[in-house]
């Protein structure tokens, strides 16, 4: 009788700007980030999270989408 034939399905990881979401909203729901507080710069979430300025850019928007941050015109975004 041949063996049985085993399948695994691959694995499958969050894109990394939804992981960086996570790591930000994680934070304000903490309260390590208050509101009206400002964010760091795209450049500073970058080095901090270890990825590029397009992540913490489209990060951003999906946390802006769902109301956790807005941005205020002429200074950096703001956690909501």
């Amino acid at each position: 009788m041949p063996a049985a034939v085993t399948t695994f399905a691959p694995l499958k990881s969050a894109p990394a700007y939804r992981r960086a979401a996570a790591l930000i909203a994680g934070r304000i729901n903490d309260r390590s980030l208050r509101e009206g507080e400002p964010l760091p710069t795209e450049m500073d979430l970058a080095t901090q999270l270890g990825v590029t300025r397009n992540t913490v850019r489209e990060a951003l928007r999906e946390l802006e989408s769902s109301g956790l941050v807005a941005r205020r015109r002429g200074t950096k975004r703001m956690v909501v």
